[in-house]
């Protein structure tokens, strides 16, 4: 059993990269990104770091969180914009220094924050559901920054990808496994996302030349014993095979796939909280908290009256008038 996928070294990959800090000598601008929790909050922040547009930065964009309120409101636009935003703050001395997000409902973001401590820095894994889909080592330390392959085996043992990308796709295609990761980035380490790229092509591209050759393995056993047994026989089989399919060999090393690539301590699937706003779209609020009345003023029908009256041709004007008027002076009684 391995820790990773057997892709031990990368060309043009270095694996022993490691950031000279993870704190205020890297720049303000790498810093806002480094603090800023939404996924699409912190692309946009990037677009406008990357065209010089530093004055044009609103103040949502930069915050490191957004309010309950805000975030309602963004997910409101897309459940997608939730993205990130329900991971842990991160506290006064502390960065995000990679993270992953996927293209779920709510586009989760798993992240590694590093803390400043005073001789060490502190590291952990989170994610948006209180650690529920984590298992393994969490947290770590260290007295310099992590190498980029320090960071791929402290987050991998924490929260695994291809253990996400195996629950969603069986047929391990590696193009709609790639397709689902949205974003792996990092401003601390450029090639982060080359690394994870590769590593998941070569993870995918073994497991589906395993499954295929299960499924060959299958089909051959299958034809023996169809070519060794009677014509009767040969009909109850097919007729079994035809009302109930036949488990294959390789759908149990598809539950165990990833025992050859991580050990995970809770190998049940893990479901998300429901308190933590990030299982489905925002609830809907009632109409007093979005309006303070259900009811047009006097003021308001004469103008809406006005309007449809201005907005047709002829008799047609008319019509659409006349009958708003009636409701409405009705309602005033």
């Amino acid at each position: 059993m391995t820790s990773r996928p057997a892709v031990p070294e990368l060309s043009g990959v270095d694996l022993g990269f490691r950031p000279r800090s993870y704190f205020w000598r890297i720049g303000v601008e790498a810093h806002l990104l480094a603090r800023v929790k939404g996924a699409e909050r912190k692309a946009a922040l990037k677009q406008l770091i990357d065209a010089g547009r530093l004055n044009e930065i609103p103040d949502f964009l930069a915050h490191s969180a957004l309010s309950e309120a805000d975030r309602q409101s963004f997910g409101r636009i897309h459940p997608s914009f939730l993205g990130g935003e329900y991971l842990p703050d991160l506290s006064h001395n502390e960065v995000m220094i990679a993270s992953i997000t996927i293209a779920s409902t709510t586009q989760d973001v798993t992240s590694v924050y590093a803390r400043r401590g005073r001789k060490r820095i502190y590291y952990r894994v989170v994610d948006e559901y209180g650690g529920e889909t984590l298992s393994g080592r969490r947290t770590r330390s260290s007295t310099q920054p992590l190498t980029l392959g320090q960071l791929e085996q402290f987050f991998n043992g924490a929260w695994s990808i291809f253990h996400v990308l195996a629950m969603n796709f069986d047929d391990y295609d590696v193009a709609r496994m790639l397709g689902f990761v949205v974003r792996i980035e990092s401003s601390f380490y450029p090639e982060i996302a080359a690394l994870y790229g590769a590593r998941i092509e070569a993870w995918a591209t073994a497991r589906r030349a395993e499954l295929d050759s299960d499924e060959i393995e299958v089909e051959d056993r299958e034809s023996a014993n169809s070519a060794g047994s009677s014509p009767a026989m040969s009909k109850a089989h097919n007729l079994q095979s035809n009302t109930f399919p036949l488990t294959s060999l390789h759908e149990k090393d598809r539950s165990q796939s990833m025992s050859t690539v991580l050990a995970f301590k809770n190998r049940e699937r893990s479901f998300p909280a429901i308190e933590n706003g990030k299982v489905a779209p925002p609830r809907r609020v009632t109409n007093l908290e979005r309006r303070s009345r259900e009811h047009l003023t006097p003021t308001e029908v004469e103008r809406l009256i006005a309007s449809a009256a201005k907005a047709g041709r002829h008799w047609i004007a008319r019509r659409d008038a006349d009958p708003r008027s009636v409701p409405a002076r009705a309602a005033r009684r």
